[in-house]
């Protein structure tokens, strides 16, 4: 009278096992291919910013200000990010005591990348962000990351700015320039 039950107990354990393992396979096979090991980029980029001096206000020794600009990348990223006066970078301008003495100008803003990476094609999803600072005597350092679930481009790092030039560009904007450095992964 056992055996029946055991070998009962068994078909049921081996079934229950059965539905597992095959679970198991569709989740694995389900889930995103593996992805690729980031790839060291560096280049150069450079900036025509525009203020908008509509914007400009007041806080204690802080102003704040819009800023529209775009950013153009040479070397493993190739193409142009729009930080368009709809959606402007923000600035944080602190000055010292004497109300006259930059001290930092702290600034965070992204926008669409509309170019390449590594080769591959940006999607128009492709969004760049980035917050940073810049120095009294006009240099920069920011953090950026990159992300484009579309084309699979997703990356991080840094750029380094110079002051900005005394000459302007296009009309009363600015120009500046600087490298990038980071890490970009891309997935299938």
């Amino acid at each position: 009278m056992n055996k029946p039950r055991t070998n009962q107990y068994r078909r049921r354990k081996v079934s229950a096992l059965a539905v597992i393992a095959g679970l198991a396979v569709g989740v694995l096979l389900a889930s995103p291919k593996a992805q690729s090991n980031p790839v060291p980029v560096s280049g150069t980029w450079n900036l025509c910013g525009h203020n908008m001096w509509d914007t400009l206000r007041p806080a204690g020794r802080n102003f704040t200000i819009d800023v529209y600009q775009n950013q153009v990348f040479f070397g493993p990223m190739v193409g142009t990010l729009y930080i368009t006066p709809e959606d402007p970078e923000f600035d944080v301008i602190r000055f010292a005591a004497d109300h006259q003495t930059l001290i930092r100008v702290h600034f965070h803003g992204s926008g669409t990348f509309v170019g390449s990476v590594l080769g591959r094609t940006a999607s128009p999803e492709a969004v760049m962000a980035y917050h940073g600072q810049i120095a009294p005597d006009g240099s920069g350092v920011a953090i950026w990351w990159l992300d484009d679930p579309v084309a699979g481009i997703h990356g991080e790092g840094t750029f380094i700015g110079n002051p900005p030039s005394p000459n302007p560009c296009e009309g009363d904007g600015y120009y500046v320039d600087g490298t990038y450095t980071g890490q970009i992964q891309l997935t299938p």
